[in-house]
């Protein structure tokens, strides 16, 4: 009785994982390859919300269409990076965004847009500058 039901659960395991094949690719892990200012925006005439030390692990969200900047989380506080001073890991290397996109087979590296209402809504609602947001929707 006890191997029916261990055979039942194996037999029900392979169903699953059958219909839901798991994730082959891990998700990439980035890295800062230089001190960067943390903006809070895609552009560095936005006002800095913080400091990137070199070697930072940065969790990437994704990166405006040219893969100009990235929208990252740094120590629990988001905001804007170049792309330019983010290193992917890939094959145990670390590699800049700019050839990690030609060479991964999948990058994973998400198209985002930004909209600085509903992004400093969500993020410096408590800023100094958010008062200010009227002055900043013309940057590009």
């Amino acid at each position: 009785m006890k191997f029916r039901a261990e055979v039942k659960q194996i037999l029900l395991a392979s169903v699953l994982s059958a219909a839901c094949p798991m994730v082959v690719h891990a998700a990439a892990i980035e890295y800062s390859k230089t001190d960067v200012v943390l903006r809070s925006g895609p552009n560095d005439r936005f006002p800095a919300v913080g400091m990137v030390m070199t070697g930072s692990r940065v969790h990437m969200s994704g990166c405006t269409r040219e893969y100009r900047w990235c929208d990252v989380t740094v120590s629990g506080r988001s905001g804007w990076m170049p792309a330019a001073d983010i290193d992917v890991e890939y094959n145990h290397q670390r590699v800049p965004i700019s050839r990690y996109i030609h060479i991964a087979e999948r990058s994973g590296i998400a198209v985002v847009s930004f909209d600085i209402d509903s992004y400093w809504s969500r993020n410096y609602s408590q800023s100094y500058f958010y008062t200010e947001i009227g002055n900043w929707r013309n940057i590009n």
